[in-house]
């Protein structure tokens, strides 16, 4: 049977996750609302490391991502890399890059990411 649980995207709270002092306190928001799990979405520039021990103090998991496709398929390592430090599973792409959102370059989105998603996978 598979358990589905409700996680807060971080998004939501872009304007108060820029900071480490700032992410913290809104992780401690989103703990005391009872989440246990978070997507990373549009937090500041701070280093995996010191997101996943944030998360960790406050008992939360990080389960999803948005990442910048431009990141995942130019710099697939480093954000693999990343991922692994945050112990997160799973990359997602916030929106279809505009180059890609007509019938015509569609098709291209599938060729152009196959080779990151076989090394993600």
């Amino acid at each position: 049977m598979i358990t589905m649980t409700i996680g807060a995207q971080l998004f939501t709270l872009r304007e108060y996750t820029q900071t480490p002092s700032d992410l913290d306190y809104s992780l401690g928001k989103v703990a005391e609302m009872g989440y246990k799990t978070v997507q990373l979405s549009a937090i500041g520039p701070i280093p995996a490391q010191k997101v996943r021990e944030l998360c960790q103090r406050r008992g939360l998991e990080i389960v999803l991502t948005h990442t910048d496709p431009n990141r995942i398929l130019n710099d697939t390592e480093a954000v693999i890399a990343e991922h692994n430090i945050l112990g997160c599973d799973y990359i997602g792409i916030g929106m279809m890059p505009q180059k890609y959102r007509s019938p015509h370059w569609l098709w291209r989105f599938a060729e152009d990411y196959r080779e990151p998603a076989k090394k993600i996978a």
